[in-house]
């Protein structure tokens, strides 16, 4: 759980303006369709505001264009304005509501089955499972967890902190 304001102190280049009571807890982050008092919603598109603002989230993330129409019919919600909403809620699921996901923490460094391209880069923080395949060229940060049997094509690059689940394959030339 986390209050608005937490989002935004974190973020504040991707909000141009905040409406409302920013203390407002949040629980988690959820389509408007299913969206209850206690989640933040992200309208991007026109369908997706007009369902928003209609929905039962307690809070709405608009882009600059909606402000207007959404603050007219926000019923009191808070409202967080973004020239890109989209980028918005990406880093607010990384920063704030990722789950952590099963990596099976007993797998430490690389795996001795895992087949890795001499040409790869990694960083010595990442974890690969057994069988995994790491092509040429590849660059994995910090903290990734490549799980077992995972593909990535030559030339792509694995973020920090990024989860391959097992048996994922990841194209050439993927950012």
């Amino acid at each position: 759980m986390i209050q608005l304001k937490d989002l935004v102190e974190r973020f504040p280049q991707l909000f141009t303006e905040t409406i409302g009571d920013l203390t407002k807890q949040i629980q988690g982050i959820q389509s408007p369709d299913f969206a209850n008092s206690h989640d933040l919603v992200f309208l991007a598109t026109p369908k997706a505001i007009e369902a928003g603002l209609k929905s039962k989230a307690g809070a709405l993330v608009v882009p600059t264009k909606a402000k207007a129409v959404a603050t007219e019919h926000a019923q009191g919600r808070p409202i967080l304005v973004s020239p890109n909403p989209e980028k918005a809620m990406a880093l607010a699921i990384n920063a704030f509501f990722r789950a952590t996901p099963y990596t099976n923490k007993q797998i430490t460094g690389r795996h001795p089955t895992a087949v890795i391209d001499p040409s790869a880069q990694i960083d010595t923080s990442a974890r690969i499972a057994p069988h995994a395949f790491i092509g040429a060229n590849v660059t994995i940060a910090a903290n990734a967890y490549i799980g077992a049997n995972a593909v990535i094509e030559d030339d792509s690059k694995i973020g920090e902190a990024t989860v391959i689940h097992p048996n994922v394959f990841i194209g050439h030339s993927t950012e």
